[in-house]
């Protein structure tokens, strides 16, 4: 699962829709809950995409608060 994470917080820094982003990553079992505040409901869709692009993860919790809501 550490992996997993890893994973996608490279994917998440690499990707250019969510690079300055900053989200936390938990994975268990190969469920991956992202948390934080993101500008955007854009943004917060762009982190789950990227998270569910990647091999072993089997679910995405998108936990994302939007920000000056």
């Amino acid at each position: 699962d550490e992996a997993i994470a890893d994973a996608v917080r490279r994917e998440l820094r690499e990707d250019a829709a969510t690079t300055n982003l900053e989200v936390d990553v938990e994975v268990v079992d190969g469920v991956v809950t992202l948390r934080g505040t993101v500008p955007d409901l854009i943004d917060a869709e762009s982190a789950e995409e990227v998270a569910y692009r990647l091999r072993g993860v089997r679910e995405v919790r998108e936990e994302l608060r939007i920000a000056n809501l």
